[in-house]
């Protein structure tokens, strides 16, 4: 038998024969895994999970300890300074689920996943002079919600006619989110 070493471990002391010292690490001659010594921590700075987005791409900041940890932002290495890192991410319409890995040597990977939204918007068709329902039925095939409004006085019980679309607030032409509230003025003289 070859030399007899002693290796000092947290908790442990170990004999291991000399032909065993080379293979310290790799499979076999009763080698283990080295020991984990800590989590990696991992902290997003930015943007906050649920944020709203109005570009196509947002950028992911944050810091790792320790400092040398590899950092993955959507599977992509990203771009460190010490322990700061950033990384673009491109965002579709609705909701994108980023996830951000950090891991190091012997220690547990520390994950994280935010979601931000980017609203999907359109434009408000002009309306003026449409029959109410028609109005309705193209905003809410638009994704809006029309809330009819009667802007009607005396006048218009003395003058009659045909009810029709005074204006919209906002007004024909501006954008919004999808989902947004468009109020419909209505009446028989405008």
């Amino acid at each position: 038998m070859g030399r007899l070493a002693t290796v000092v471990t947290p908790g442990a002391r170990v004999l291991l024969a000399g032909t065993c010292l080379a293979a310290l690490g790799a499979a076999g001659c009763g080698s283990s895994p080295p020991k984990v010594i800590g989590r990696v921590q991992l902290t997003i700075s930015a943007p906050a999970d649920g944020a709203i987005v109005r570009g196509d791409a947002v950028t992911v900041r944050g810091r790792v300890a320790p400092a040398g940890a590899t950092v993955l932002v959507e599977g992509r290495g990203v771009s460190r300074s010490g322990a700061t890192f950033s990384a673009s991410v491109a965002v579709g319409d609705g909701t994108t689920l980023i996830d951000v890995l950090a891991e190091a040597p012997r220690r547990t990977p520390a994950v994280a996943a935010l979601r931000v939204r980017r609203p999907v918007t359109v434009v408000i068709p002009d309306l003026a002079d449409a029959p109410p329902s028609e109005a309705e039925q193209r905003l809410t095939e638009l994704g809006l919600r029309p809330q009819t409004k009667d802007t009607g006085d005396f006048l218009d019980d003395l003058f009659g006619g045909r009810v029709r679309v005074c204006k919209t607030e906002p007004s024909a032409g501006s954008t919004v989110d999808v989902g947004s509230t468009v109020v419909v003025d209505v009446a028989r003289s405008c």
